[in-house]
């Protein structure tokens, strides 16, 4: 499936941050992809590609111009 961009939600902050064991850190973001894809944002840097539980994983470090919902993910408490 291909997307714009323009279709990408931002991302929604998970506050307080969420343990992921799987990924041995916090989940500080997420969000779904229009192909149902899930992102997690975790502090950091993190080896590109990287796929954790079906999930794709993203650096906060390496994405510096990201853009954040007002809303806060379902992930928080």
């Amino acid at each position: 499936m291909e997307y714009s961009l323009d279709d990408i939600l931002p991302w929604e902050r998970v506050k307080p941050p969420l343990w992921w064991p799987a990924a041995k850190t916090d989940v500080i973001a997420d969000r779904h992809l229009p192909d149902g894809t899930r992102q997690h944002m975790v502090k950091g840097r993190v080896e590109p590609g990287l796929v954790i539980q079906n999930a794709q994983v993203v650096g906060e470090d390496d994405v510096p111009d990201a853009q954040f919902s007002e809303h806060l993910s379902h992930l928080s408490k």
